[in-house]
This record gives structure tokens, sequence and C-alpha cells, in this order.
């Protein structure tokens, strides 16, 4: 646990030495499952962390599937969390009655990117791309699913990471291999989450 600094950090997983540490006060069941999805990926301690330097693959997939164990199991916290409602998430530790501020929706862009893909894919898919797996190699289970979408591969250049504007570049690839309508996918990016994720249709 650790006391409040400045900014609105609620907590995190550091993947030197695999510890996950809480900001008093401002930590929800949320962020807990959030820091726990970190500590089980492909990204975690010496795994392919420097893959989990790119915002779309961690941070991205991690809170989308944060989102779908809270509609899963924890419907409450849920619906602040997509909704972003201040108040009404009575489940939640050391906030109860208080504010439940800190459990709202993080990273929207790219959950919302998240979700578009796995709309097409489904979740195991995404799951299987995340949840690491001993003695597999992340590069192997990536291009496995490249090929099995015949997407694009808009991450390794060369061998190497290409981290600018990666984001941009992958929806494009999830536009070109699912034969989307781009205007229809830049309207999804650009309205708010509450209004188009759905995990009940995935």
């Amino acid at each position: 646990m650790r006391f409040p600094t400045v900014g609105g950090c609620k907590g995190g997983y550091n993947p030197t030495d695999n510890t996950i540490w809480l900001i008093i006060d401002r930590w929800c069941r949320k962020t807990i499952i959030h820091e726990v999805l970190h500590a089980v990926s492909y990204f975690a301690c010496g795994r392919c962390t420097e893959v989990g330097k790119v915002r779309l693959l961690n941070e991205g997939i991690t809170e989308f599937l944060t989102g779908y164990i809270l509609y899963r199991n924890y419907k409450k916290c849920y619906n602040v969390w997509l909704n972003g409602y201040v108040d009404g998430c009575d489940d939640c530790p050391d906030l109860r009655g208080v504010s439940c501020r800190y459990c709202r929706l993080s990273y929207g862009y790219e959950v919302k990117m998240v979700y578009i893909l796995a709309k097409y894919v489904g979740i195991q898919e995404i799951i299987d791309l995340f949840v690491y797996k001993p003695n597999t190699d992340w590069r192997i289970v990536y291009q496995r699913f490249l090929n099995k979408y015949r997407m694009k591969d808009e991450l390794f250049v060369g061998g190497k990471i290409r981290h600018s504007n990666f984001s941009e570049r992958f929806k494009y690839a999830i536009i070109d291999s699912f034969e989307l309508d781009e205007e229809e996918v830049e309207d999804i990016l650009k309205s708010d989450a509450k209004n188009i994720i759905d995990y009940s249709k995935l």
C-alpha cells in the first residue's frame, strides 16, 4: 500500500520485481483486477516486456478484460466502470458510501479498439493473445493470430517493434482484414464507450 501522490494513479504493477502496489483510499476492485491481469500477461515479469510497452496491446487488452471480468462477476462495479458514475458501487473495498470515481473505465480509445476486434474474433482469441502460457513464445501466438485472420503485421518491422502510431496502423489492419467501413469504425472510436461496449454481444 502507498499513500496518494500527485495525479490520479490508483495502483500499478511493477514487472521488474513482479509486485502490485495500491494507493490508499484510491483503489477498488477494478484496480485489483486490472493489475492482476498485468501480472498474468505475456508482458509481465521476465516475459515479453518490450511488447508490454505498446499501449494498445498491454493497457488496452488489460482494461478490456477487466471490464469483461466485472461484467461476468460484479455487475455493480461493471456499471460504474462503464457508465462513469461517481457513486453507487457499494461492493468496492474502502470506497463504500464515498465515491467510485476511481472505478471508471481507463484507456477508452484502446478498449474500444480491442472491442471492435473482439466482435470479429471472439473474447477467447483476445485472452489467448494476452494470458501467459508457460513455455510459449508470444511471437508465435501473435503470428498464428495474424495468419488466421489474414491481418497485416503492424507491430514488427525488420524483427523490431515499431512503436510509433501503432494503434492507428492496427486500426487499419482490422478494417482491411474484416472489410469494415472506415467511417463507421471512426465513429465508434469517437463515441462514448458506454454507448458502444456490450459484452453480451460478444
